[in-house]
């Protein structure tokens, strides 16, 4: 998949992406593993303690070495949170959304990265919320349902590509990756 131009001035290639994967459905958690196969894919797994504190502790040594870094839920840890009535399962999801979005945000401020992938309605949606991006201009579908946008905001301009959770081909962010 191609990667977004930047702005006129190159491509993002080479740049440094993060990736934010609030989706526990089973086919997300699959396209994780096996971008994390690749070299410069480095996979932070969430887990509810870290989503506690409101900033990541080393954020270089999340990244170093990785040009794309995923935070993404560790699964099991989350799921018993989540095995709740309806009502509070939804609770439950808004605050987990709102635990990785504060973590991402603290990581984005301090490291900038090129693009944001965001996957996972709710996660998306929470850490533009929190980042202070109120409207993303659509510039093109990647693969069907990923779409490359602009987004402008405090931290100035930023790619974002969205994809819904559960969606896709397993190997849709390793092909992201390798771009």
């Amino acid at each position: 998949f191609p990667l977004p131009p930047s702005g006129g001035e190159g491509r993002v290639r080479g740049a440094r992406w993060l990736a934010v994967i609030g989706s526990l459905n089973p086919l997300t958690q699959e396209q994780i593993r096996l971008a994390a196969r690749h070299a410069g894919v480095r996979v932070h797994w969430l887990h509810p303690w870290h989503l506690r504190r409101s900033a990541p502790t080393q954020p270089m040594r999340l990244v170093r070495g990785s040009r794309w870094t995923v935070l993404a839920l560790h699964a099991p840890s989350f799921r018993s949170h989540l095995l709740v009535g309806q009502h509070a399962a939804l609770a439950a999801g808004e605050r987990v959304a709102q635990g990785i979005a504060r973590y991402a945000a603290a990581l984005i401020t301090r490291l900038k990265p090129a693009g944001l992938l965001l996957s996972g309605g709710l996660t998306a949606a929470t850490v533009l919320k929190v980042l202070g991006i109120r409207s993303l201009a659509l510039k093109y579908e990647l693969s069907p349902g990923v779409v490359a946008s602009e987004a402008y905001g405090p931290l100035g301009q930023i790619w974002v590509i969205t994809k819904p959770g559960g969606f896709g081909s397993p190997d849709i962010l390793l092909k992201l990756a390798m771009d």
